[in-house]
C-alpha cells in the first residue's frame, strides 16, 4: 500500500522544511521492519545495547546524510 514510504517521504519533507538536511533513526535489531529502513535507502551507520522495558536491547541506527531528492 505503500504508507511507510508515504510516512516517511513526508517526515523529511517536514524536516527540510524545518531547515534540516539529514535524519537518523534508531530501530531494535530484533524487529524484522527495520529493513525496510534500507529499501528507503537509509545506511546503518551505528550500532548500541540499550537499556528498555527493563533489559539491554541492541539497536541499529540507519541514516540519511543528504535528504534532498536526487534531481
Amino acid at each position: 500500500m505503500g504508507i511507510g514510504k508515504r510516512l516517511l517521504r513526508g517526515l523529511f519533507g517536514a524536516l527540510m522544511k524545518s531547515g534540516h538536511h539529514s535524519a537518523l533513526v534508531w530501530v531494535l535489531v530484533d524487529n524484522p521492519a527495520r529493513y525496510f529502513y534500507e529499501a528507503m535507502s537509509g545506511r546503518l551507520v551505528a550500532e548500541r545495547d540499550k537499556a528498555l522495558w527493563g533489559k539491554m536491547l541492541p539497536q541499529a541506527a540507519y541514516g540519511w546524510p543528504n535528504l534532498q531528492p536526487d534531481r
